[in-house]
């Protein structure tokens, strides 16, 4: 009776209401010195996951622009961007 009772108050925990838990998340999908963000609304969503993906190149990320990305059938919008030096 008590696992009765406690079942719903876990199926309603704060972890479950991660907005990117979706079918269709957002991910860093590299390139060499290029990355695409999928799924991304705008350059502030995509900026960072390209900043975490181009950090561990040593590199900072410069946005282009929102594109069309296809993988595996699917096409969604996704944001480019650059891997560049840093600046200074």
């Amino acid at each position: 009776m008590a696992l009765a009772a406690a079942l719903p108050l876990w199926a309603c925990s704060p972890v479950d209401q991660n907005p990117y838990r979706g079918s269709n998340p957002q991910r860093a999908v590299g390139e060499g010195m290029s990355v695409y963000v999928t799924h991304a609304r705008s350059e502030a969503d995509a900026r960072p996951f390209a900043e975490s993906y181009c950090h561990k190149l040593g590199r900072e990320a410069r946005f282009n622009r929102i594109i069309q990305y296809h993988a595996r059938r699917t096409v969604s919008d996704s944001a480019s961007f650059d891997c560049v030096l840093p600046s200074g």
